[in-house]
């Protein structure tokens, strides 16, 4: 056996075997024939062989004893009388027992006993989808489903002897080393992807999955987790971690004001470079910066540009930009001065438009201000200017009542 190959009267408690143990008759994960005695909360995890008789994942052969609490796992082979458990139970006592060990054999295979000879069997199981097996010689087959709900086993203790996380794992023993303990796997530098696959192969739950920038490792990678690599977890255990988002957005300084010196050391002391600078006349002090983009508290990624139009000083003066004279003979004496504001009015005045008379024409009669003048305000706005300047392109105009709609006519008087 992997603990005694042959055991009269006692107890065996709080006992667990991991090895490999192969033999002709008589092979028991723990003892290879107990006679009268008693195991209790103890397990055994690894691989039997028997070439012969009598091969059990507890107990080879059980004779008047009892075996109690107890649960296999691995794989088992024999030939006859091969059982999860136990081989053989002549007038034995085995309760609260399972098995989820592999059995191959090729008579009396059973997924608890392989041969019960006036022994008792009681709330015991075996899994049917491990085992292969669809018979025992006593115990209850059970799928991998049931066997992981605590509802499966009526009667066993949960509060002292065993313990489960239901519907994840199956039961283990409290008081000795636990079988399914995981070892927290190290997922930092993984790819989310490849982290999530080991912890799913793991038996364990993905967590929390949050994400944090991080200037240095690439986005995707895990940067944590919790808890740390190597701690012991119970199946379905949760590990939250955190991915990298990629690097952290810097935040554009507002720079409207500085210098130009001052504006590109403020860019670059924040981790970003000065893209395009083009200037723009303004009343802003030649030099400084008149507007940026993007603006001042905008979020980019290192490295992101700032373009800034800088000031090149006062804006020329905007008079005279329509400047001179229009002259005809004798006719218009004086200038348009002024110039375009707003929406394109024309402010300014006609100094002297109409000075003298031609001889022999209306001489005497008082005209008010031109038809075009709308307003009479001696003020011409750009629609009235339209009409001033068909005067212009014909030289000149004179009066002409009823001939037009303002009584005015282009050209000269003849």
């Amino acid at each position: 056996g992997g603990t005694i190959g042959y055991k009269k009267g006692g107890i065996l408690i709080n006992n667990y075997s991991y090895c490999s143990i192969s033999g002709e008759n008589y092979i028991g994960g723990l003892i290879g024939y107990n006679e009268e005695g008693s195991i209790n909360k103890s397990y055994f995890s690894g691989d039997i062989s028997a070439t012969n008789w009598y091969c059990g994942g507890i107990v080879g052969y059980l004779s008047y004893g009892e075996t109690a609490n107890c649960f296999a796992m691995g794989h088992i082979e024999g030939q006859e009388k091969v059982g999860g458990i136990v081989g053989k139970n002549y007038y034995g006592t085995v309760n609260n027992s399972y098995s989820i060990a592999q059995m191959t054999g090729t008579s009396n295979v059973g997924g608890v006993i392989g041969y019960n000879d006036s022994g008792t069997i009681a709330n015991c199981f075996w899994d049917i989808d491990v085992s292969g097996l669809n018979w025992s010689d006593g115990g209850i087959g059970k799928s991998t489903t049931e066997m992981k709900q605590q509802n499966t086993y009526i009667g066993w203790d949960f509060l002292d002897t065993w313990s489960i996380v239901n519907e994840c794992s199956y039961p283990w023993l409290n008081n000795i080393q636990n079988p399914y303990l995981t070892i927290t796997p190290n997922i930092i530098g993984m790819s989310q992807s490849d982290a999530e696959s080991l912890i799913n192969n793991l038996g364990l739950i993905i967590g929390v999955v949050s994400e944090e920038c991080n200037d240095s490792i690439p986005q995707g990678t895990v940067i944590s987790q919790l808890p740390e690599e190597n701690t012991q977890s119970l199946p379905c255990s949760v590990i939250n971690f955190v991915v990298s988002s990629g690097p952290c957005l810097v935040e554009v300084p507002n720079v409207v004001g500085l210098t130009q010196s001052e504006a590109e050391n403020m860019i670059t002391a924040a981790g970003l470079s000065l893209g395009t600078v083009s200037e723009q006349c303004s009343e802003i002090d030649t030099g400084k910066v008149i507007s940026q983009t993007p603006e001042g508290g905008a979020q980019l990624p290192p490295g992101s540009s700032v373009n800034l139009i800088v000031s090149s000083g006062p804006c020329p003066d905007g008079e005279g930009i329509l400047e001179g004279n229009l002259e005809g003979e004798g006719f218009i004496e004086g200038t348009i001065e002024g110039s375009l504001e707003g929406e394109g009015i024309l402010e300014g005045s006609l100094e002297g438009m109409v000075e003298g008379t031609s001889e022999g024409e209306v001489e005497g009669e008082y005209y008010p201000p031109h038809n075009a003048d709308q307003n009479g305000d001696w003020e011409i706005s750009l629609s009235e200017l339209l009409r001033i300047i068909q005067f212009f392109n014909m030289g000149g105009y004179y009066p002409c009542p009823g001939q037009t709609e303002d009584n005015y006519c282009p050209g000269k008087l003849k």
